[in-house]
């Protein structure tokens, strides 16, 4: 991590961007009646429409598995209700690539469940795997990071700016970056201050961690809306328009390519070795 002070003296070109945002969607509840995504194929459709709207090409749909969801739906169903999607799209005319992936709650088996195929990874590739903690106790996600990186998949914290621990000692991420993770802020936290703390927490985050993506974590089309391309703009206009490139679009597309994550901040021994 760096400081926020090094990190607002560092970025140039602060304003609004040059580019609107494209990109992909690493984090989004887009199969109809899963979990609590939407419950309809119609509803689906609607948010499919809301995300190439708001400039996604391409999705990861994200159900959720353990935890509280008791996993009720195996990777095999995912799978086909991601197969039975896109060709629902394609029917529909709608230009929009969608991909196998998970929510998944913490569970000291994680690493074996996806060795065996009863848990997905992010694009079913077998490089990242999207872990959720419970929001209002604290599990230590330090030693499950360590053993999925001993078998080589890596893992992202899907929104720990929202988890009350995280907000109360935001230090303890500090060793998850350390140990090979990534931090996925939601885009809706950047923007809406009805939760100050989630609110302050991710702008933090984003001034202070490398290793941020933002995803929407979207559910529908109306109350929990994709809003990628408002956090690309609010990032732009706060930290400058290579952080809200790096975050927004590059970050999410070196996961999906399996690819290691491109710097954020431009240090001086960066700029001084680029001469």
């Amino acid at each position: 991590m760096i400081s926020l002070l090094q990190a607002l003296t560092a970025l140039t070109g602060r304003g609004h961007p040059s580019q609107q945002f494209t990109g992909v969607d690493l984090h989004c509840h887009v199969l109809p009646g899963l979990d609590d995504g939407p419950a309809t194929e119609a509803e689906s459709l609607a948010l499919c429409r809301a995300l190439v709207a708001d400039g996604v090409h391409t999705v990861v749909a994200t159900p959720h598995q353990l935890g509280k969801m008791e996993q009720r739906y195996s990777a095999l169903d995912i799978r086909q209700a991601v197969t039975y999607l896109r060709t629902r799209l394609q029917l529909a005319n709608i230009p929009l690539e969608v991909l196998p992936g998970a929510e998944v709650r913490i569970h000291e088996g994680l690493p074996g469940l996806i060795h065996e195929d009863e848990v997905l990874t992010l694009a079913d590739r077998g490089r990242w795997v999207l872990i959720e903690l419970p929001r209002l106790s604290y599990i230590e996600p330090l030693p499950l990071i360590r053993q999925l990186k001993d078998a080589g998949i890596r893992s992202i914290i899907a929104h720990p700016e929202r988890h009350v621990c995280v907000q109360t000692h935001p230090h303890v991420i500090r060793g998850w970056i350390e140990a090979g993770a990534c931090i996925q802020v939601t885009a809706t936290s950047l923007l809406d201050r009805l939760e100050e703390e989630a609110y302050r927490c991710a702008w933090r985050m984003v001034a202070e961690v490398g290793a941020v993506l933002i995803a929407s974590d979207a559910h529908d089309a109306d109350r929990r809306r994709p809003r990628l391309s408002e956090a690309f703009r609010a990032v732009a206009l706060r930290m400058g328009e290579r952080v809200a490139r790096r975050v927004c679009i590059d970050h999410p597309a070196d996961v999906l390519a399996g690819q290691a994550l491109r710097p954020v901040f431009e240090t001086p021994a960066r700029r001084e070795a680029s001469r």
